[in-house]
């Protein structure tokens, strides 16, 4: 993911340039100046919209003691938008406009959780535990009572200190 940032940083401009002197060509230098206000302007009112709506999501959820992922999520697609929206351009307009339909937005998250699964599965022993348990080899014992795949939760407090 992470490789793929420098390059857009490099593209978009250039596909912005060619965008606006296309259209430019097309429409003329006012009328494509007005259009790219005007993406700004409905822009910011279907972000403002949109994140009232999530945030509504954000806090009932957080209310019935569920982690809303989803709508974090949903919180830094709306962020990104609303830089894109900003940024003037028609390419970065057309990302941002995307980023605001909540069905694009479902997909991205679906897609990530995938990505998000197949790596933590990646990071699994063979055996099914965890890579901690894998350290301690064929010949070695675990330490008592862990189990692959069995999961301890606990508090501490450091007492020490005291």
């Amino acid at each position: 993911m992470i490789r793929w940032i420098f390059p857009l940083l490099l593209i978009t401009p250039l596909i912005e340039i060619a965008l606006f002197i296309y259209v430019g060509g097309q429409i003329g230098l006012l009328w494509t100046l007005a259009v790219v206000v005007l993406t700004a302007v409905v822009g910011s009112f279907l972000l403002s919209r949109h994140g009232q709506a999530v945030w509504q999501r954000f806090v009932n959820r957080s209310a019935s003691g569920e982690f809303p992922a989803r709508e974090l999520f949903d919180a830094v697609c709306l962020g990104i938008a609303a830089g894109l929206l900003l940024t003037p351009g028609f390419f970065t307009d057309a990302v941002g406009f995307a980023l605001i339909l909540p069905p694009v937005r479902a997909v991205l998250f679906r897609e990530l959780s995938k990505r998000m699964v197949t790596g933590a599965a990646g990071s699994m022993s063979p055996g099914g535990g965890s890579a901690f348990y894998a350290s301690y080899g064929s010949g070695a014992s675990r330490p008592s009572g862990a189990t692959p795949g069995r999961i301890i939760d606990g508090e501490s407090e450091d007492v020490t200190g005291q």
